[in-house]
Parts: structure tokens; sequence; C-alpha cells
């Protein structure tokens, strides 16, 4: 995505795309604020909603108070382009505890030996998810789901995914997806 933005130095949208890969790859908020300032740019008001709801799933982990108001933001996208499954992922993101102000206490004692990008896919994980299914949920390789599963194995001394699951759900509580809703929070609209 960087070297398709370089190509194309004056592509707003390039830059948001560039930007966005780059926040979810790293687990970078700031990055992920860059995509979302170029793709409101670019009037690309889908690629807009992706990001704000991956900073909001960012946010959650960390605790950043603006999660709830860039899951907001995505809703209301959704809403008014007519994506449907966005729309129902959102609504159960919105309506999520973790999603609140509060979060950061809980956020806080939550796996804090893992990087965000690392809880992500050990939340991912701890609802039964295959590394595949994370992957595309992520929008990461699934190359890069083995890694960090890896080396979340490694930090948290643990084997088995039934394991992970265990850790996640008694240090973070018990995880909430669209799953839980019949929803399939992998597949975008």
């Amino acid at each position: 995505a960087r070297s398709l933005a370089a190509r194309n130095p004056g592509s707003r949208s390039a830059a948001g795309a560039a930007a966005h890969a780059a926040g979810l790859l790293s687990g970078d908020l700031n990055e992920l604020l860059r995509a979302i300032t170029e793709f409101r740019a670019a009037g690309r008001p889908l690629a807009l909603a992706s990001a704000l709801e991956d900073a909001g799933l960012l946010g959650r982990a960390t605790g950043n108070a603006e999660t709830l108001r860039w899951f907001k933001e995505a809703l209301s996208i959704a809403t008014s382009v007519g994506a449907v499954l966005a729309r129902q992922r959102l609504e159960v993101l919105v309506g999520t505890r973790g999603a609140t102000a509060s979060a950061g206490s809980r956020s806080a004692s939550c796996l804090p030996e893992l990087s965000p990008a690392e809880r992500r896919v050990a939340m991912e994980v701890a609802v039964g998810k295959t590394n595949i299914e994370v992957a595309e949920t992520l929008y990461i390789s699934r190359h890069t789901v083995d890694a960090h599963l890896r080396t979340i194995f490694a930090k948290l001394g643990v084997r088995r995914r039934s394991e992970l699951s265990a850790r996640v759900t008694r240090e973070c509580g018990p995880v909430i997806t669209g799953l839980d809703q019949g929803l399939d929070p992998g597949a975008r609209s």
C-alpha cells in the first residue's frame, strides 16, 4: 500500500489505504487516524467507515475515550450508504460495554504483556476463530496471525488455543463479537 501511495503522491485514497494498512499491521492508532483523515478528504465513505471501525477496535483494546465516537460515526456512515452487514456489526460494537470510556480500567489489566496487535489476535482466537478467519477479520495475512500467535503463546506461557481462550476470558472478561449476535464481524459490506 505504501508503494501504491508513493507512486500516486496526489491520491488521498492511496495515502489512506497505506495508512490504514500500516495502522492495522503495527497496531498504531496514529496511522489509523491518518487513514481517517485521508479517506474523509478523498470522499471514500466505506473506506472511512472501515478505518473508523478499526480505530474503535484498537481504541477499545487500549481504553481510548474516543472509541464510542468512532464506532458511532462508522455506524452513521454504514447506515447512510446502506451497508447492511457493516451496520449490523457496528450496532453490536456500539452496544458493547467495552466501547465505553470506562473500558480503560478493564483494558489496562487485560493482557498487558501483549501489544495491541497481539491482543486483537488473542481476542479473535478466544471466540473460536481459525487463523484464516482471524486474518480475514483483522485484514492481516495468515502468516502474520501465525507469528502473533507464536509470540502470544510464548509471552503468556500457554500451549493451546483453549488455554489462550481461558486466559483471555479470565483476564478480560467475556469477549463479545458479532458472532454472539448471529453476525459475521469479518464480513464487510
